[in-house]
């Protein structure tokens, strides 16, 4: 138990250190800074008396956080181009069949086509239209098969 007391008694320090040290780098005032660090996995790290992490030096702790949000930002930043890609393949799958936004995307749906672009989206987003085009109506093909 006093184990316990002596990690949540430097929380404190850990932070007001932490803070200074993203308003100053970041230019943030103290709202934002805080905000900044307990919207991170870090600090849930921080108040998890397994990992220690509070023992940490300030200077890494910042590179801990700054790596994690450049991280969500990166995986944010897949997430916008996968997105792009799946309604890029909607409409000209939807052009080339000739069928309405609402077919399309009820037959999308209904085949769980957008899970396969999400799954195939490192080879196909790199083809040209016709190529997408035509491997997304064979695998609606497949998928119907197995119905």
């Amino acid at each position: 138990m006093q184990n316990n007391k002596i990690g949540f008694d430097m929380l404190p320090f850990v932070m007001k250190e932490l803070v200074v040290m993203v308003m100053k780098k970041k230019a943030l005032p103290f709202e934002d800074a805080l905000y900044y660090i307990y919207s991170s996995e870090l600090y849930a790290r921080l108040l998890d008396e397994e990992t220690k992490t509070w023992y940490l030096s300030t200077p890494f702790l910042y590179e801990m956080l700054e790596k994690q949000k450049a991280d969500e930002r990166n995986s944010q930043e897949d997430n916008k181009k996968v997105m792009l890609f799946k309604m890029f393949c909607i409409e000209n799958y939807k052009e080339a069949e000739k069928l309405s936004a609402k077919e399309a995307l009820l037959l999308f749906s209904e085949y769980a086509v957008f899970s396969f672009l999400d799954e195939t989206f490192e080879m196909l987003h790199t083809q040209d239209v016709d190529y997408i085009v035509d491997t997304i109506k064979v695998y609606i093909k497949k998928q119907k098969g197995k119905k």
